[in-house]
């Protein structure tokens, strides 16, 4: 076969892969096929005469004319990158500046969290479903991310659940305290804030987790602090422009011992409106909770756990977690007083317990539930 069919083959071969790249979005590789394929046909076009010529130079134009569009498109691209590059770079120099923590990944499932069941659920439906299904969600006129408040007492899982959800979501996951944010000079506190949002826009999708937001946006009626007063109304300009601009890919979570101290232009429509109580385990959770808590410590075979459960009333998941690492304390401290390795047993989770006062109480409780139903 002459060299010139071969080349025209090629062309052939050439323009039909471009395609398949410039389909798939891969407009680099495709402009460089486009480009060899109309430069060969101009070629081509220089031997051949009547229509034979007149064909080759309108083929060859035609692919001139693609390339020409596909050159905007890869310029737009290398822009995009250029600017999401800088933006990357500035939210790096952000996390940094705030020492913020910062995960891109999370190991903690839905699985490993006891109990909450009811939790979970409505965590999956205002959350996780959104956000992995958004248009599905907007086919029912409901919106991926946005505000969502856990409350409840301390040291029941609260930061487990939001871990899970980042896992879930594949989502950068920031986690916030207060003190990373509060500064005393003026407009130094709302530039933090502003800094912290720039830099979740960058990497999203973003999950924002602020610990103890009543610390960062109390009641301004109640509060003497000009800084904190000057505070809350970052925030909410800050969430406030996500939502105007239908973002789903920036979730924002709060979490708080204290929701009645909050302030309440947080718990509006649009902001923090979603709010998830997060109780203490019931008896079926402690029971498991023991479980887990000496499952890595040699202890003697059936133990009564459903026994040890129905002593905690009123013990929160971090409370039964302490009084397991406490026994295993005694077990070590009587091996090495005695020599004898012995196994971890009831009586010293129970002698753990005497020392441990449970953190939650009825009234306490009576609380969360009279807030719960109130909202």
């Amino acid at each position: 076969m002459p060299t010139e069919e071969k080349e025209l083959e090629q062309v052939y071969r050439d323009v039909v892969s471009a395609q398949e790249y410039e389909g798939g979005g891969e407009f680099r590789k495709a402009l460089q096929l486009y480009r060899n394929s109309a430069r060969t046909l101009f070629e081509a076009a220089r031997t051949a005469s009547g229509k034979v010529r007149e064909a080759r130079v309108k083929n060859a134009e035609s692919l001139v004319k693609r390339c020409e569009g596909l050159a905007r498109k890869v310029e737009m691209e290398q822009a995009a990158s250029e600017k999401m590059t800088e933006s990357r770079s500035r939210a790096a120099q952000i996390v940094k500046k705030l020492n913020l923590d910062i995960f891109l990944t999370s190991e903690v499932t839905f699985d490993d969290i006891v109990g909450l069941e009811t939790v979970k659920e409505q965590v999956k439906t205002k959350i996780l479903y959104p956000m992995k299904h958004p248009d599905v969600a907007r086919s029912f006129g409901l919106g991926a991310g946005g505000g969502i408040l856990l409350f409840g007492p301390p040291g029941n899982g609260k930061t487990h659940i939001v871990r899970a959800i980042a896992n879930e979501v594949k989502a950068t996951f920031i986690v916030v305290n207060p003190s990373q944010l509060v500064s005393q000079w003026f407009g130094v506190f709302e530039q933090n804030i502003h800094d912290l949002f720039e830099a979740a826009r960058s990497l999203s999708p973003t999950i924002i987790f602020f610990d103890e937001i009543d610390a960062l946006a109390p009641k301004r009626s109640s509060s003497n602090s000009s800084v904190m007063r000057r505070a809350v109304p970052q925030i909410l300009a800050e969430m406030d422009g996500f939502s105007a601009k239908g973002n789903s890919s920036l979730l924002i979570i709060a979490a708080t011992n204290v929701p009645w101290n909050l302030d309440e232009a947080l718990l509006r429509p649009g902001r923090f409106d979603e709010k998830i109580f997060i109780p203490p385990p019931d008896q079926p959770s402690r029971a498991r909770l023991f479980e887990i808590g000496i499952s890595k410590v040699r202890h003697e075979a059936g133990m009564d756990f459903g026994m040890l459960s129905s002593l905690t009333q009123g013990y929160s998941a971090a409370d039964i977690s302490y009084i397991c690492r406490k026994a295993a304390e005694i077990a070590f401290r009587d091996a090495v007083e005695t020599g004898n390795i012995r196994e971890l047993s009831t009586e010293d989770l129970l002698a753990s317990m005497k020392v441990t006062k449970p953190s939650i109480n009825s009234e306490m409780i009576m609380k969360y539930q009279e807030y719960d139903r109130s909202r």
